[in-house]
């Protein structure tokens, strides 16, 4: 059967959006927080380099909000008004923190311009170096994510979330992992193509069998002996970062995106059809030929 060749699906950058803002704390209500962690943080956020800080920064923020404004609620007991409008602004940050984390891994800069946009692939000579740094902060990550969801933002680490964020964006493992998905599978299917029904890939009655020979060591030479190796390095890289990827970006407008790169279907099939398909047309030409790739194989056919 011709190979047929598929299409890698384009995937846009989201489209950035605004986050939901709560109720806000006047200047003289924020002077009767001066005792609090809280006030030091409201008043960071309500300066002009807070109302223009970065996802990161924001989502750094609504955590720490969070986790301090049981305290300061506690030492109000004469303030009914200011304490009942920041236990308000506390249930509605706790509601929609986990939005917050979505909406941060959507808008952030580090994370749109660093993790999935798609520059080389991962060379030979590199193989895997970076994927442990990568898989660590992800996994930090995910853990985030998943105590958010569990309503346990008290056990957050924001600076392992900074940290995690920043360190990502330093290591291009990710967008190179993608792109080297992508150029393996144009590589292969641009090849079974021009191989496919090629006369030179199939002996006739009579034929000298010479520059057939020549192509199967290529075949051992090149597909067996170096290509096959290098996508084990990818094959590896999806195994190990399939769950963490797919954990993270569930949800988001990423999740696309990274089922096709990192699930066990999607490119990764993609690329696994095409190789069965280069084998058996390597196969032909060994059947029909009678050549041996190694010996006892002349004209065996697949099992």
């Amino acid at each position: 059967m011709p190979f047929s060749a598929t299409t890698i699906p384009r995937f846009p950058l989201p489209q950035k959006r605004g986050l939901h803002q709560g109720g806000a704390i006047g200047l003289l209500e924020l002077g009767r927080l001066g005792h609090c962690k809280l006030g030091g943080l409201i008043a960071n956020h309500n300066s002009g380099l807070g109302k223009v800080a970065e996802p990161a920064i924001r989502l750094v923020y609504e955590i720490e909000f969070i986790q301090a404004a049981p305290e300061c609620i506690a030492t109000l007991q004469d303030d009914n008004l200011l304490s009942g409008k920041l236990a308000d602004e506390l249930e509605r940050k706790q509601s929609t923190v986990h939005e917050t984390f979505i909406w941060f891994l959507e808008n952030d800069d580090d994370i749109r311009q660093h993790l999935f946009v798609k520059g080389i692939g991962l060379d030979t000579a590199s193989g895997n170096a970076g994927l442990s740094d990568t898989q660590q902060h992800l996994h930090t990550l995910v853990a985030i994510r998943r105590a958010m969801e569990a309503d346990n933002v008290d056990s957050v680490d924001v600076m392992a979330l900074s940290q995690a964020v920043k360190s990502l964006s330093k290591n291009d493992y990710l967008a190179r992992y993608m792109a080297g998905m992508d150029a393996h599978l144009r590589a292969l299917q641009r090849l079974n193509q021009r191989l496919d029904g090629h006369r030179l890939m199939r002996c006739t009655p009579g034929h000298n069998p010479a520059r057939q020979e020549i192509l199967l060591n290529v075949l051992t030479k090149y597909f067996i002996g170096k290509i096959q190796p290098y996508l084990g390095v990818y094959s590896e890289s999806q195994f190990a970062l399939s769950s963490h990827m797919q954990s993270l970006f569930k949800g988001s407008e990423w999740q696309a995106q990274v089922e096709y790169y990192f699930s066990d279907g999607g490119i990764s099939e993609e690329i696994k059809a095409a190789v069965r398909h280069h084998i058996r047309l390597w196969q032909g030409l060994q059947q029909s030929c009678m050549l041996e790739i190694k010996p006892g194989t002349a004209g065996r056919t697949s099992g």
